[in-house]
């Protein structure tokens, strides 16, 4: 069983707990530190307090240990808000009969009311995890028609609370749109980057020189293009973007925005690659 995360962002005046993996004891455990860590936050604050399923499915013991953090939330008549639910997810709450006490949202910004305070222009799209799934389809698709190398997407997590991955060559592009700004990372080790790139090119590269390492930018251009025309089509509006190409020994990727980054790491024949991808909302 793949290993679960919990991690805690403040977006605004919201306190939203994230987590990634199937749940365990130990996680419940932590989502219920960091839900009680909400309330003191929102001691004399007015906001709302998440929690972010990323599609894990809730579980009964968690709405157990929840129980005084749902009834203190009752008694200043708020309740716990939660994103990206299953069906049963949704089904369990209703049985266990806290549904008046949980409600769920499709994402953070569909959440209304006093408490909310996330100041979105009215024109801005919303924005979810789902935004991710057309750069995850067109990485697919890219390294398959430009590489003829066939990767599989595996479970996206928090960089913040995930292992560390060995980078040697990366390529980085900004996202700028209406009410969004970020930036997407493609990042690879040395001998997957050279494996990709000989199959690319029909060649045998065994060094990472000037002549081959603008393919990470070309690919990831056509990565981004591909997204954005799947985006544009949402309402995003993404404008267009330059890549730039990072190198080095066991590089440390960033972006240009604080938010969290969200990882997805895939797997091909050469080895890991992994793409980052981080967005915050713009004034």
């Amino acid at each position: 069983m793949a290993n679960s995360t919990v991690a805690v962002d403040q977006v605004a005046n919201n306190w939203v707990v994230r987590i990634s993996g199937p749940l365990t004891t130990a996680s419940e455990n932590d989502v219920v530190t960091s839900v009680h860590e909400g309330l003191i936050f929102f001691t004399g604050n007015n906001g709302n307090l998440v929690i972010d399923l990323m599609q894990e499915v809730l579980t009964p013991s968690l709405i157990r240990k929840l129980s005084p953090a749902l009834q203190e939330l009752k008694k200043n008549k708020r309740c716990l808000y939660i994103l990206h639910a299953s069906r049963e997810s949704a089904a369990l709450v209703t049985e266990m009969a806290v549904d008046g006490l949980i409600k769920f949202a499709a994402n953070l910004f569909s959440i209304t009311g006093p408490e909310a305070n996330l100041e979105i222009p009215k024109s801005a799209p919303k924005l979810d995890v789902s935004y991710i799934n057309p750069f995850i389809d067109s990485v697919v698709s890219t390294l398959k028609v430009q590489c003829s190398v066939d990767v599989v997407p595996g479970k996206l997590f928090l960089k913040s609370k995930g292992p560390s991955i060995n980078v040697d060559i990366a390529a980085v592009i900004g996202l700028t749109s209406e009410g969004f700004m970020g930036s997407v990372n493609i990042c690879f080790p040395k001998e997957v980057f050279l494996g990709i790139m000989s199959k690319m090119l029909g060649e045998t590269f065994t060094e990472i020189t000037q002549d081959i390492q603008d393919g990470a930018g070309e690919l990831l251009n056509i990565i981004f293009g591909q997204a954005k025309k799947v985006l544009n089509e949402r309402g995003f509006s993404f404008e267009k973007a330059i890549p730039t190409i990072v190198t080095g020994d066991s590089l440390k990727t960033t972006h240009l925005t604080p938010s969290p980054t969200i990882v997805v790491p895939f797997t091909c024949e050469f080895g890991p690659i992994h793409i980052e991808v981080t967005t915050q909302t713009s004034a």
